[in-house]
């Protein structure tokens, strides 16, 4: 079937009652803390609360039940992590044989969590470009059908009923938000969109390091763009779908980039004021928003938060950057004399500021600390640059050499 906008609105339609059975119907609530931030009413559609964490179980369950419909019994794909976990769960919950497709790099907790529902797992090459070729080749010769993660009809059929959901329970948007990839989610909710709401504008988000989508979007064509290393595995690709791109350019009205830096920034965000955990790409067009790429105020804005299937280790880090930055969380190091009453005063500088000890070590040996001498090392959290100013000015004063990172 040809790349369709009317036929893919068709389809979702039709993978309402395939898809509905297994999923959950995902919040599509307001936010205010955006809203008031950005002068606009901004709705999220909450994703990352769906089964195996992401919206890819959507396209994955309406293919695997197509495939079915055709005989096959087992299904074969590649994938980041995401699609793989909606494989692997639409199999199962069908009654097939999945066998999935991931790179050798791909965070390890959606590995583990493909293997959790029954998938047999592959770990080929370092993207999900790698491992593509290799999937088609095993379900070639292992008779099975293979389901690509996003340029598939009735994949891309199965990710707008997201878009279904949203027209039916809020208002009629000014503008809705996207994360892109390959772009399987924008094309299905991009063609619900247009025959729904066509006054609605489409923005698509891609990541600044994989911007293969965008590209191709602006010159008209399939470009493939060489990557570099971002936190975003969800959308990390770097070959845009022929199917997707060709529903993109009749019914997409942009596109914009984000660095990891902004997908951090919209994570601590969601994290802090929604009590939401996301994944780098789930947050994507939150980022776009948060950068200001976009004229809101005063609109009806919609954003597809994707995915929440985040690496516990890079969530760490995520909320120890932004901790960082905007809490005045800093590592100092002082260099003391080893004798009662020093670590005393080091703590008394850091009260005086009225700054205060999130962690600390008292280090009195070790190959670069003199005898006479011991080291702590310390987290603070400083209210503001005043209070830094104040702790500098209390330890000099006190003779006490320091370092601050």
């Amino acid at each position: 079937m040809g790349a369709n906008p009317d036929d893919i609105n068709r389809l979702a339609r039709e993978a309402v009652s395939t898809v509905s059975p297994h999923i959950y119907r995902t919040p599509f609530s307001k936010s205010a803390y955006l809203s008031e931030v950005l002068a606009a009413d901004v709705f999220l559609k909450l994703e990352n609360l769906q089964k195996t964490g992401a919206f890819k179980i959507r396209g994955a369950l309406n293919s695997c039940w197509k495939a079915r419909q055709a005989g096959a019994k087992l299904i074969v794909t590649s994938s980041s992590g995401n699609h793989a976990q909606g494989i692997a769960y639409s199999c199962r919950a069908l009654g097939l044989t999945a066998h999935v497709f991931m790179p050798e790099f791909a965070h390890s907790n959606k590995v583990r969590a493909a293997m959790s529902y029954g998938a047999t797992v592959h770990q080929v090459g370092e993207t999900y470009d790698d491992c593509y070729e290799a999937a088609v080749e095993h379900a070639r010769k292992e008779g099975g059908a293979f389901v690509h993660s996003f340029d598939d009809v009735d994949v891309i059929a199965g990710q707008g009923t997201i878009g279904l959901e949203m027209i039916e329970e809020g208002p009629e948007l000014d503008l809705l938000i996207a994360p892109v990839g390959g772009g399987g989610l924008i094309a299905g909710v991009a063609s619900v969109y247009e025959k729904s709401s066509p006054r609605t504008r489409i923005v698509g988000v891609q990541s600044a390091d994989y911007p293969a989508f965008c590209e191709s979007f602006r010159q008209g064509k399939v470009v493939e763009v060489g990557g570099g290393i971002s936190i975003a595995d969800g959308i990390s690709i770097k070959r845009p779908g022929n199917i997707t791109l060709d529903i993109a350019l009749r019914t997409v009205d942009d596109m914009v980039t984000v660095s990891d830096n902004d997908m951090v920034k919209a994570m601590f965000m969601l994290l802090e004021k929604g009590k939401m955990v996301t994944e780098p790409a789930g947050a994507a067009g939150v980022a776009a928003l948060m950068s200001g790429q976009m004229e809101v105020s005063g609109k009806k804005v919609g954003v597809i938060v994707s995915g929440g299937n985040v690496d516990p280790l890079l969530l760490t880090r995520v909320i120890t950057r932004s901790l960082r930055e905007s809490r005045g969380l800093l590592r100092l190091s002082v260099n003391m004399p080893d004798r009662p009453g020093s670590l005393r005063a080091v703590l008394g500088c850091i009260s005086s500021a009225r700054a205060n000890v999130v962690d600390i070590s008292h280090v009195r040996r070790g190959p670069n600390t003199a005898p006479s001498m011991a080291r702590v090392e310390l987290t603070i959290e400083t209210i503001d640059s005043e209070s830094l100013r104040k702790v500098k000015e209390c330890l000099s004063s006190s003779g006490l050499s320091f370092t601050i990172t």
